[in-house]
């Protein structure tokens, strides 16, 4: 499974988080969040990350993934 950018890029907004703001607060870079908002990062190997931005946003981490029906 890989992380659904459009439901990713979706949440953050609504959340009101701009990408510099949310790269923060996941304590990443800006470019790394593009690459990953952008679907060039799959994230395989940072689970802890994927709990991370499901525990800012306030949604269950299934909601992250690509398979996920999005709202």
């Amino acid at each position: 499974m890989a992380i659904d950018p459009p439901f990713l890029k979706w949440a953050r907004e609504k959340s009101g988080y701009t990408i510099p703001q949310f790269a923060k607060e996941l304590g990443i870079s800006q470019d790394y969040y593009r690459n990953i908002e952008g679907g060039h990062r799959l994230l395989k190997r940072r689970p802890d990350l994927i709990k991370r931005m499901s525990e800012i946003l306030g949604v269950p981490v299934t909601k992250l993934y690509r398979d996920q029906v999005a709202p």
